[in-house]
């Protein structure tokens, strides 16, 4: 097998725009070609990277690829792949490669090499690679074939494979996103994966940015009531104001139905209590204050969710109860719901205006102390 790599000169990244502009229009196939018969330059063969990789491993792909045309072309080569978590991550595109009218190219390889960092789940991995007229994202390149695989190869992360024991219940770090909707940075792995030493778990906040983090438990849980007893970081003086907020709720990522506590970490004591079902706007919601300084100590915060009633509770205070079932149900019926805990920026009204003077003057954490769950399923733990 000939592997061609790109020569470094001419090496560039596809960016997120023009990967999505690229692929949206594409239906996943198990191993498909997208070019009409007619088309210009053909995907003759395609070979997928195939097997298991670890972090730091290199996943080879290659292709030929076929000149319809009588005269001499030249064409540029890209690969992306898409992680178990619908993220594409793409590899340095190699070109020109030029070919004889009519001719059949030799094999063209080219490379990915697994992260060693928090930006993917362990799992199945898509391949495409697709065959441009000019260097991927540029303003004329036109794509005239392309082919993918699904499940091509299965990479593991080590990086996600820590665990957060948080009162005998196991949390594991999201991987790097921009989730939630609306916000101004990032989740971050790392920002997630660290206790402090009197064995709370930590939910960073860096420096200068806007990248926060999240914990989701390992496993799901039926109705009933949580306890998160909560310290979110202090935010007194004007110029530390953190326009983010702190989150407790339970989520079903199967149907997104959702049951959330968000708590303001800008000092003014404001609290969002929430429900939704299936994603989209909230189904219940309640805006509230706090009779008390969030930041001044691990409170007290819980969701208990029994039938068609979610009832809110702050150092076991009622603060706010959502209810209602039926045809327009407000409450999810909450079988199989997970718990979150995360930190972030939304982009919300209620911060702006949104300057980039807002992201944190200093590193900022919310300490997670202890949880409590009692079923209210019987049966079920």
């Amino acid at each position: 097998m000939i592997k061609l790599f790109a020569d470094p000169g001419r090496v560039r990244f596809l960016t997120p725009a023009f990967i999505l502009a690229a692929f949206i229009f594409a239906v996943p196939l198990f191993s498909a070609s997208g070019g009409p018969a007619d088309v210009l330059v053909k995907i003759a063969a395609f070979e997928p990277a195939s097997g298991k990789f670890n972090c730091g491993d290199i996943a080879y792909s290659s292709l030929s690829i076929k000149n319809n045309l009588d005269e001499t072309l030249s064409v540029w080569i890209g690969k992306s792949v898409c992680d178990p978590g619908g993220r594409w991550h793409d590899a340095p595109y190699t070109g020109p490669v030029t070919l004889a009218g009519g001719a059949l190219s030799q094999s063209i390889t080219l490379p990915w090499r697994v992260a060693d960092d928090g930006s993917f789940k362990s799992g199945d991995f898509k391949v495409r690679m697709a065959v441009w007229s000019a260097p991927p994202g540029t303003k004329n390149a036109r794509r005239y074939d392309f082919a993918d695989r699904i499940k091509a190869f299965y990479a593991f992360n080590r990086n996600m494979e820590k665990i957060i024991n948080i009162s005998g219940i196991e949390f594991k770090p999201s991987p790097d996103c921009i989730k939630p909707l609306g916000n101004r940075g990032r989740l971050l792995w790392k920002n997630a994966a660290r206790k402090d030493k009197d064995g709370s778990a930590l939910l960073e906040i860096t420096a200068g940015t806007f990248d926060g983090g999240e914990l989701e438990s390992v496993k799901t849980f039926s109705r009933g009531r949580f306890d998160a007893f909560i310290k979110i970081p202090q935010s007194r003086q004007a110029a530390n104001k953190l326009k983010s907020v702190t989150g407790f709720f339970l989520f079903d990522p199967a149907t997104e139905d959702e049951i959330t506590i968000e708590i303001f970490n800008d000092g003014s004591r404001r609290v969002w209590l929430s429900t939704f079902i299936g994603g989209g706007d909230p189904a219940g919601h309640i805006e509230t204050v706090l009779d008390f300084d969030p930041s001044d100590g691990p409170h007290a915060y819980s969701i208990s969710h029994e039938g068609d009633r979610v009832d809110f509770y702050a150092d076991s205070v009622l603060i706010g109860t959502i209810s209602g079932g039926g045809a327009t149900p407000k409450v999810p019926t909450g079988e199989n719901m997970k718990i979150y805990f995360n930190s972030w920026f939304p982009s919300w009204k209620e911060f702006q205006p949104l300057e980039n003077g807002d992201a944190a003057c200093t590193g900022y954490a919310t300490a997670i102390k202890e949880i409590k769950y009692i079923s209210l399923n019987p049966g079920r733990k």
